[in-house]
């Protein structure tokens, strides 16, 4: 079996499906540059940590808490947002913990909004065509705002 060799840009080389026309190429150059920079989310021993303890709330012996933004902005992305929305799902485990006994795992979901498919680039409201909400790196927050 070939090697699969992964690089951030690498999905440039397959075909991509629902997908946004990123019309302005030096907007996306600045998204993907500033997505770079921006600190990891997650690192491989705590992904090692996450299938530990899965395997214990599939066998039944602890809970999961599940929470973090559906359409969070670019702007909004930052340390300290990451840093509260973790602080705030780790408070609620214990509290969970606290109150049943049970093992209970928090997992964040962040940056979801990013690369959510879309079935179509527009979609009819009212006889009113709109464009989908594509990731931020397609539409700015103020047509997201102002157009729907």
């Amino acid at each position: 079996m070939d090697q699969i060799h992964w690089r951030p840009d690498s999905w440039r080389e397959h075909e991509t499906l629902q997908t946004p026309v990123y019309s302005d190429p030096d907007n996306l150059r600045t998204n993907e540059a500033w997505l770079k920079a921006a600190p990891g989310l997650i690192g491989f021993a705590e992904i090692d940590r996450l299938a530990s303890d899965l395997r214990g709330v599939a066998e039944g012996r602890a809970l999961v808490v599940q929470g973090g933004d559906c359409a969070e902005t670019f702007r909004d992305f930052n340390e300290d947002h990451v840093s509260g929305t973790v602080d705030l799902l780790g408070a609620l485990a214990d509290d969970l913990e606290a109150a049943t006994g049970v093992k209970v795992h928090a997992l964040a979901r962040l940056a979801g909004q990013y690369g959510k498919p879309r079935s179509k680039a527009t979609e009819t409201i009212d006889r009113i065509e709109l464009f989908e909400l594509f990731p931020q790196t397609h539409h700015v927050e103020v047509v997201m705002r102002f157009a729907r």
